[in-house]
């Protein structure tokens, strides 16, 4: 019985054509947290699918690749790992005079894991095409060393030439200077060094009388005087508070419900959420502080009762209320053009009335649109939705053969 099974596997293309058993949830989990993601990041590069690469004509992208093997025939042979090639080639067995990965060797308990994977049969659940290289997740030591995840520490500046740098933060400028070959800027005379602070941070130009201060004031600190001044204005918080108030999408009004009979409601405070930030800008505010007010300024202490607009953040956005009107950016050509017929040549008709029509869906050549106020129950409104509307649409889009109301 067994040699018939074996014969039968090599005569449809060895054993790694045979069903796969499930694997275990101890299989899966050794393979996801100890081989995945070695393979990912060691051995995809030179042999994967899509790196475009199948050195020695092997491709460890998918458990049949691994199983077939390369120009040196089977890499692994399950629950053998001392006579499997690719354990081998891992441990840079100078027999074979195979090394991989080729630059740096894998450090032993990663060799031990890979050892027990093969010993417990190589389990692998990567079934079907290649996966893409950037879906595998980090391994948890590249994780740990992502700098985003490192303790903060006070930087060492860079010893440079020149008395160019006046500031630590210089020091580090000119060591990319020198390491580029690159040369400082000549310094700006003051006329231009006031308009490009202005500018900067209030947004605004400067006085004449301003720049003639300016250049008449010759104190070593006359800069930072100047500085100084603008961070105390509260156009500095106008300014700089606009890029927050983009993101948040902030709007006095929704904006984007507009013609017809469709509402445009005025969010009457609004202005309070759009002062936080100003305020929080001039402030000088920590932002760890600006966030969480603006996510849970009621659940918290404040000792501002004003700090409360905050959550402003989570009300004056951009909102469509589920109406599928608002939402044409994933409507196709022909969905736009009947959108556009309704709001503009049947909407406006109805809305004397009383009623409403919504479109809510074109499939197959026939247009469902919503029928609402007056409209939903009135009795002639199936012929109004048969002579009017159907033959509206029908008659500027010939693609549309028949009207219903759901």
């Amino acid at each position: 019985m067994r040699n018939t099974l074996v014969i039968s596997a090599l005569l449809t293309g060895g054993l790694s054509s045979l069903a796969e058993a499930p694997l275990t949830p101890k299989q899966l989990e050794f393979f996801e947290k100890k081989i995945r993601p070695v393979l990912a990041t060691q051995c995809y590069s030179c042999h994967s699918a899509a790196e475009g690469k199948a050195k020695g004509g092997l491709m460890l992208d998918t458990r049949d690749a691994l199983r077939k093997g390369g120009d040196s025939g089977e890499v692994i042979i399950p629950g053998d790992p001392k006579n499997s090639l690719l354990i081998k080639a891992m441990k840079w067995d100078p027999t074979e005079g195979l090394e991989m990965p080729p630059k740096t060797k894998l450090d032993e308990a990663t060799l031990a894991d890979f050892e027990a994977w093969v010993a417990m049969g190589a389990p692998d659940p990567r079934e079907g095409k290649a996966a893409s290289i950037k879906k595998v997740f980090w391994t948890q030591e590249q994780a740990d060393n992502h700098w985003a995840y490192q303790p903060i520490a006070k930087p060492v500046p860079p010893i440079v030439k020149g008395d160019w740098a006046r500031t630590p933060i210089d020091r580090f400028i000119r060591a990319k200077h020198e390491a580029a070959g690159l040369q400082p800027a000549k310094p700006a005379d003051k006329r231009t060094l006031i308009r490009r602070a202005y500018y900067d941070l209030i947004g605004l130009p400067p006085t004449m009388a301003d720049v003639e201060a300016f250049e008449k004031d010759t104190a070593p600190n006359a800069f930072n005087k100047v500085i100084d001044q603008l961070l105390e204005r509260p156009e500095y918080g106008e300014r700089w508070g606009r890029y927050w108030l983009d993101i948040a999408r902030y709007a006095d009004t929704s904006g984007d419900r507009t013609g017809g009979n469709r509402r445009n409601p005025i969010y009457p405070y609004a202005w309070t959420y759009r002062d936080y930030v100003i305020r929080a800008f001039n402030e000088d505010k920590p932002f760890n502080d600006f966030i969480i007010e603006q996510i849970a300024a009621d659940q918290i202490d404040i000792n501002d009762q004003r700090d409360l607009a905050a959550l402003g953040y989570l009300t004056v956005g951009k909102r469509f209320d589920n109406d599928v009107n608002e939402i044409t950016e994933d409507l196709k050509d022909i969905e736009k053009k009947i959108v556009k017929i309704l709001e503009q040549k049947i909407r406006p008709a109805v809305a004397k009335d009383g009623g409403d029509i919504k479109f809510k869906e074109f499939k197959d050549g026939i247009v469902k649109v919503q029928l609402q106020g007056s409209c939903s129950g009135c009795p002639s409104s199936t012929m109004t939705l048969k002579q009017g509307v159907q033959n509206l649409l029908r008659h500027y889009i010939p693609e549309v053969k028949e009207v219903q109301a759901v």
